[in-house]
């Protein structure tokens, strides 16, 4: 993997999104992105993507946070069936499980 500055944090506020400009000297935060939705459920990162679930679109969203001042969506992965909240990666990073509750976990190559 590759080095990169802190990108910060995905925080809950009225919809969630990702923040930047905590690894200051002197903090300030700026908002970057913001996911559809009043909620969205745990994030991954791997390397420079930012793996997000959104209940609100059904989806599993990736965003490419290589320019942390600028992240931008790369690919949409739609469940119809579910709305997905939890996801974690292999050590490996090249496999991610997925899960809402309500049906079977998902494991997705990638």
């Amino acid at each position: 993997m590759t080095s990169m500055p802190a990108l910060a944090m995905a925080v809950r506020t009225r919809s969630i999104g990702l923040l930047r400009g905590l690894q200051k000297a002197n903090p300030s935060v700026r908002f970057v992105y913001r996911f559809p939705g009043g909620s969205c459920g745990v994030p991954v990162r791997l390397g420079h993507w930012w793996l997000q679930t959104v209940p609100r679109t059904h989806s599993l969203t990736v965003l490419d946070i290589s320019n942390p001042e600028q992240p931008r969506e790369v690919s949409r992965m739609v469940l119809p069936d579910q709305q997905p909240n939890w996801i974690a990666a292999d050590p490996s990073g090249t496999r991610i499980v997925l899960d809402s509750g309500e049906n079977a976990p998902i494991v997705a190559s990638l």
